[in-house]
């Protein structure tokens, strides 16, 4: 399949917010705030599984009047659906839902969302996720002396297995289900000044993660979602939040009581 900036491209519309995707399970989540002239986005994706579905699979796309659903499928293997909703406060609210159509049943399901926030002024900003009830910018979290720019953070009770030199396993134990980023204005465009004055905040919660994954040297962060066991021809499903918001870290956290 064709990398997914040469695919030709499709917009569908939530309301106020568009989707625009190439044909992967890869795609931009848009919307214009009042007062800016230029758009904010997230591009997510489905970046891999522990089953074999991943962003780079042909993808189907259906557009109702409340809703915008993502689906890619393996026959005999299994399929995801990825349902958006409007959500509170400019989010997206969703519902991911595996489903296993194969003959085996599946242990320790996981599905890694990718996100990657824009407009740049992300970049470098501060981001934050819960340890041991308490919130922490996730620098805070690094062992002495460890540089953990491509970092790892489990979840309690959870062992992140990450092999290789790029991702590091960081010793910590996530007690909540959501990570966030606070816009910067960090950098020098009449966009990123106009941010500057407004807080703005990207995030995604869920129900169950086997962790939080961050980059500091682009504005990615994860979430690997955990769906547990799923026994031959049966199906698990997570709700979610997701987006860029108008708001504070407080803001944000309000919106993911519940989860």
């Amino acid at each position: 399949m064709a990398e997914f900036t040469k695919n030709p491209f499709t917009r569908l519309s939530l309301r106020n917010i568009s989707f625009v995707h190439r044909g992967d399970c890869e795609f931009d989540i848009i919307r214009q705030p009042n007062g800016s002239f230029m758009p904010w986005s997230v591009h997510s994706m489905i970046e891999a599984s522990s089953v074999g579905l991943s962003r780079k699979m042909a993808c189907e796309w259906t557009e109702k009047a409340d809703s915008v659903t993502a689906q890619i499928m393996r026959a005999n293997v299994g399929r995801i659906t990825w349902q958006f909703f409007p959500g509170p406060k400019e989010l997206l609210r969703f519902t991911m839902t595996l489903s296993n159509l194969s003959q085996s049943d599946w242990k320790e399901v996981s599905v890694n969302v990718h996100n990657f926030p824009c407009p740049r002024l992300f970049r470098g900003a501060a981001t934050y996720a819960e340890a041991n009830g308490l919130i922490k910018e996730l620098r805070e979290l690094w062992p002495a002396g460890v540089n953990a720019a491509h970092g790892v953070y489990p979840f309690k009770g959870k062992d992140a297995r990450y092999t290789g030199n790029y991702w590091t396993v960081v010793p910590c134990a996530l007690s909540a289900p959501f990570v966030y980023r606070i816009g910067g204005g960090n950098e020098p465009t009449p966009h990123a000044r106009w941010c500057e004055s407004r807080p703005i905040v990207m995030g995604i919660v869920c129900e169950r993660i086997n962790a939080v994954l961050s980059n500091y040297d682009w504005p990615c962060l994860d979430l690997d979602m955990d769906f547990g066991e799923i026994p031959s021809e049966k199906s698990a499903s997570q709700n979610g939040l997701i987006g860029i918001m108008e708001g504070t870290a407080e803001d944000f956290l309000e919106c993911t009581r519940g989860f």
